[in-house]
């Protein structure tokens, strides 16, 4: 009795937490997918990997893993109506630590990702001057190796006041140590309502990195050079077809680039009504993410073609990551006059793309929360102001002045191979625990709509097996080519590639473990009574099926008689209803 009334409530609260429209959804979703990684990170993976013949590649992945995925999620979280750990739950209780994994990532992604906006927002309230102050040497002392190169003396003497190393602490830069606590305010004040509020704050978020990108776009086109930049971009190799670790890259970079994996797209489909139509949204968010990558990434070559024509810099030693923002674009920027209205207008920007994209990755947390007893029975504001406090005061780490080297640790490992492995986890589950003939029938019932055959394949096998392989890759990967970051050696004023130390490496993988590790140990705690027998029929089932032709679209069906489903348990037979009805 206890239960159903904690049930009832939790269903209460999530009925009052609905999408003001359908638009505020649609905003939300792309301001979630579009975020800063599309202008700084997407450019230099597609000049480093083919230029032009990367987009075959980085496509393909797009329709065989970063579509069907997307739509999974979608449905998942409207059928469900649930976060991502009550989602889960309700298919299978085995499953709850797949949402727990979601909601850690997501935590722990949200804490760095929010040092990134507050460097948008120092370069922001830095812009406010007469003279941009990366334009110009202001300190004598170092006035020779400021000239050589003024961007990259102020992204890391004025801005971040950088230390050597990253075992080099440095004490706490108090000035961005404010802006943090800025920025968490604001986070605060616009989820603590939930998405009513939020929904109303994405139109901005959402339009306005596009008109800047347009108007940016046609400024840039008119520069001398920008040819020269966007034919670099785009200039084919393609020998790099044939070399794996390109279509590695490729996946990898739509799979994050989505935002697949960290649960914020099944608790943005949780608030939608049961008729919306997932499919279409998915294909459409989708698409216009990844075209906007490719648009910005010609209008951020425009920029730094015209920058090379001008001082002379080769396009090859502009690096990429944070760099490409605070150190290249910065100094593009002061050659556009008026370059202080440009560089308002362009950070302001970069934040809109920070903030919505936060939105999402926090919302996880907190629509699982209203899931999970005993936060359940606290209101959402305390929900809010607790996760913020908290993340707040981790990420003073992040803002000491070895602080952005802690930022690229987590930016290495904290959202890396926890996230293939949930969505190869997510396929698993859908397909063979719930059922993927039974899912489709089961949102025709919600919404009207089933699932296509293509999407029903790709869940079952095509997805799963590219994600498996995607996820070995990167095993290897990393272990034949440890991570590397980027120190500051200040008496060259120059940037210099060094391994993480041990102690680093140790964290790392703890930030990968402690987020996987919650699928094996919440499945083995809540494992079914004779979970032995009823996983051999299970796997049974699967490898029967799997070399069996049998016809998707629901031809030459056959039934099973539900009365032995105790026989075999409810997975099981949920398994061999869908496989017999494929």
């Amino acid at each position: 009795m206890e239960e159903e009334r904690k049930e009832s409530e939790s269903e209460s609260e999530k009925k009052t937490q609905a999408w003001g429209s359908k638009v505020e959804f649609l905003f939300s979703c792309i301001s979630y997918a579009v975020g800063i990684g599309n202008l700084w990170r997407f450019p230099y993976l597609a000049k480093d990997n083919g230029g032009g013949t990367f987009l075959i590649p980085y496509l393909i992945m797009l329709v065989i893993e970063g579509m069907p995925l997307f739509y999974l999620e979608m449905c998942v979280g409207q059928l469900m109506r649930k976060g991502v750990i009550g989602s889960w739950s309700a298919i299978n209780p085995v499953l709850v630590g797949l949402g727990w994994s979601a909601v850690i990532t997501s935590f722990v992604v949200g804490i760095y990702y929010t040092v990134i906006i507050v460097w948008a927002f120092f370069y922001l309230f830095s812009s406010f001057q007469s003279v941009l102050p990366w334009s110009h040497c202001a300190n004598s002392t170092s006035y020779e190796l400021c000239l050589n190169a003024t961007s990259r003396y102020f992204w890391y003497n004025g801005a971040l006041e950088a230390t050597d190393d990253i075992s080099n602490a440095g004490g706490v830069n108090w000035k961005l140590c404010l802006i943090l606590l800025l920025a968490w305010i604001i986070i605060f004040l616009a989820m603590a309502k939930g998405v009513k509020s939020q929904g109303k704050i994405v139109y901005f978020t959402t339009l306005y990195p596009y008109v800047i990108l347009l108007i940016l776009f046609v400024r840039g086109v008119l520069l001398e050079g920008a040819g020269d930049g966007v034919r670099y971009l785009f200039e084919p190799d393609w020998n790099k077809l044939y070399d794996p670790n390109v279509w590695r890259v490729a996946a990898t970079q739509i799979f994050y680039s989505l935002g697949l994996g960290f649960g914020g797209l099944v608790a943005y489909s949780s608030y939608n009504k049961e008729d919306n139509n997932t499919l279409q949204d998915s294909i459409m968010i989708t698409l216009i993410n990844s075209g906007t990558s490719i648009f910005g990434a010609i209008v951020i070559f425009c920029i730094l073609g015209h920058l090379s024509f001008k001082n002379g810099v080769k396009l090859s030693d502009v690096g990429g990551g944070p760099g490409l923002a605070f150190i290249a674009f910065s100094e593009g920027l002061t050659l556009l006059a008026p370059s202080v209205l440009w560089s308002i207008l362009f950070f302001l920007m970069l934040l809109c793309l920070g903030i919505g994209s936060m939105f999402g990755t926090l919302e996880c947390v907190f629509a699982s929360m209203a899931d999970v007893y005993p936060f359940n029975k606290v209101r959402r504001e305390y929900h809010v102001a607790g996760v913020c406090i908290i993340s707040y005061l981790v990420g003073i780490s992040m803002v000491t002045r070895g602080g952005s080297y802690v930022v690229a640790l987590f930016d290495q490992f904290a959202g890396s191979l926890s996230l293939l492995l949930i969505g190869l986890c997510e396929c698993v589950a859908v397909a063979y625990v719930y059922g993927a003939a039974r899912f489709s029938q089961d949102m025709k019932k919600l919404s009207g709509r089933g699932v296509g055959r293509y999407w029903r394949f790709c869940w079952r096998f095509l997805s799963p097996i590219v994600m498996l392989i995607l996820f070995v890759g990167s095993v290897i990967f990393e272990i034949i080519q440890p991570p590397t970051y980027l120190t500051y050696d200040a008496n060259k004023n120059a940037e210099v590639e060094a391994r993480f130390p041990a102690w680093a490496d140790f964290i790392g993988g703890i930030l990968i473990i402690i987020s996987i590790i919650q699928i094996p140990i919440f499945a083995y705690r809540n494992r079914p009574p004779e979970w032995q027998s009823r996983l051999k029929a299970f796997l049974k089932t699967c490898f029967s099926q799997s070399f069996r032709s049998q016809p998707l679209d629901g031809a030459d069906t056959i039934s099973i008689d539900e009365e032995t489903a105790p026989s075999i348990g409810r997975t099981e037979y949920r398994a061999l209803e869908d496989m017999a009805n494929v």
